[in-house]
């Protein structure tokens, strides 16, 4: 196949993908469709990887043209014995870099692909074939600007966020880039800071227990229950597997995957979690998950599940969401004297004294089981109207 055709038959698929075109010359293709060349080769044992521009304005002549004058350059440098040619990568070289390096090893599944989506969505079309040293604070104002026209602000702030970290990262790195976006501070519209609707009223909370145990035995009614027993994130409530729980031990092992801050958690049970497990169980039909689908045993219930119940209630977002029985717990066990220090342990707080939070999963974990028994026991006070 020449290589005409070759460059011709790249199709995309789900993930950008390269291909190699002539010695040293690649293409990259993007789901979109989108294909850029590249030039790629290693030298001192390092690879230095250079974008050429789109293959819309750059044909495979002008390419290879573009190719055998920077490798020409290169040679002449190491012939003089000067230092070697700056390395100025494209910002998707140091993008992929760092979702590697740094990105995939210390998030959660959910947080990678969310800012794997803003890449691929809103940056990489915009900045992606730009060498980072050509990359200047008007033109990333301008991708963000437009993120904030179509009215997406907090989105446009984390894009700032997520292009400053990727930025940072190449100059550690070494690579002849810079971030620019603190010099864009005060140019986006502030962002208003909303925080999770929550009920901490013991009679707003006695009926939202109701409505929840009145519900037909189904995965989302134990998802909200534990949610409300357990106060652990949504996400990890509803992702949760059996291999996770301990029932000897009364123990419910949540792995640092798929934990917001890649940090082992460990919940201890009280006997109505125990219970509400039992019966989860029973309705899950061996399936691996605790709150299995009801169209697929081999995969969880839905993101919007708890949202969707939440609303068939009668609760809309800003009265209560599932994220807040965190907030709902933390206030009742704060108001009741337990210490603050064992609260933000069973929340799974991150814990700034690294030496410390490399050992928290077990930190104050007597106290915590007796924590997490008196809460479930305030909440069944609380739904049988005793006095609490």
């Amino acid at each position: 196949m020449s290589k005409m055709k070759r460059l011709a038959s790249l199709t995309p698929r789900n993930k950008r993908y390269m291909a190699i075109i002539d010695e040293h010359l690649y293409v990259e293709v993007h789901p979109s469709g989108k294909k850029t060349w590249f030039l790629r080769k290693m030298v001192d044992g390092k690879q230095i990887k250079k974008s050429l521009g789109s293959v819309d304005e750059v044909n495979f002549y002008e390419a290879r043209q573009m190719r055998d004058q920077f490798l020409l350059a290169l040679d002449r440098c190491k012939k003089d014995g000067e230092e070697d040619v700056p390395l100025s990568p494209s910002f998707a070289d140091i993008a992929d870099e760092w979702m590697d390096v740094k990105c995939i090893p210390q998030t959660e599944e959910r947080n990678i692909r969310k800012q794997r989506s803003r890449l691929d969505h809103y940056v990489l079309p915009a900045l992606g074939d730009l060498p980072c040293n050509e990359i200047k604070a008007p033109k990333v104002l301008q991708l963000l600007r437009r993120i904030e026209g179509e009215g997406h602000n907090s989105l446009a702030h984390d894009v700032a966020i997520l292009i400053s970290m990727i930025m940072r990262f190449g100059e550690a790195c070494g690579y002849d880039c810079h971030d620019v976006v603190p010099a864009l501070k005060g140019a986006l519209a502030p962002v208003k800071v909303t925080h999770y609707a929550s009920i901490h009223d013991p009679a707003e909370i006695r009926v939202l227990l109701q409505k929840i145990n009145d519900l037909p035995a189904c995965s989302t009614k134990f998802g909200l229950l534990l949610c409300a027993y357990t106060f652990c994130r949504p996400s990890e409530v509803r992702e949760a597997r059996w291999e996770e729980i301990d029932f000897d031990k009364a123990e419910w092992h949540i792995p640092a995957a798929r934990m917001k801050m890649r940090k082992p958690h460990i919940v201890p049970l009280s006997r109505q979690v125990l219970e509400i497990l039992s019966f989860a169980k029973y309705s899950a039909r061996n399936s691996p998950y605790v709150l299995p689908s009801s169209r697929d045993l081999e995969k969880c219930i839905c993101p919007d599940a708890y949202k969707s119940m939440l609303r068939h209630m009668g609760y809309q977002k800003d009265m209560m969401t599932a994220h807040g029985f965190r907030s709902m717990a933390s206030t009742a066990l704060n108001a009741h004297g337990w210490p603050g220090d064992a609260i933000e342990r069973q929340l799974s707080h991150s814990d700034k004294d690294k030496v410390r939070a490399s050992y928290n999963h077990w930190d104050y974990i007597d106290v915590r089981r007796k924590m997490m028994q008196w809460y479930a026991d305030y909440l069944d006070s609380i739904l049988n109207g005793q006095i609490v």
